[in-house]
């Protein structure tokens, strides 16, 4: 288990978890699909819900969230990353400026995302955010 970066896996892990921030920056449900596994063994809770489980209600809340955010701007502080065999995770913490229904927004949140690595490819299927 490690997090120094320079080793593969924690660069893959890294790689994965950038390409989750750059989705939700962009609003983007396709490109948010790529970075998740879509089984019906993943989670995510976003601040102030309840849990969601499988893909569907998961894709479900980023379309909600994507359509109703005009804005939304992460910077990601405090990364700490760490691989136990075919299991990345990274904690972090959020600061979101973002600007939904027309009210502009920042606040900060942390984060732990999951990543399982599959195929050689890293997909998240753990998202907590609070």
């Amino acid at each position: 288990m490690g997090s120094e970066r320079g080793s593969p896996d924690i660069n893959d892990v890294a790689e994965a978890n950038e390409s989750f921030y750059k989705a939700f920056s962009g609003l983007d449900i396709v490109a948010m699909e790529t970075v998740w596994e879509t089984s019906e063994c993943i989670t995510c809770i976003h601040p102030g819900w309840l849990p969601l489980f499988g893909w569907p209600s998961i894709r479900g809340s980023w379309e909600s969230i994507f359509q109703n955010a005009n804005l939304m701007h992460f910077t990601i502080t405090d990364s700490k990353i760490r691989i136990d065999g075919n299991c990345g995770w990274v904690t972090c913490l959020e600061t979101i400026t973002s600007v939904v229904d027309g009210r502009a927004d920042q606040y900060s949140v942390w984060a732990t995302n999951i990543f399982a690595r599959s195929n050689s490819r890293w997909r998240m299927v753990y998202h907590h955010a609070s």
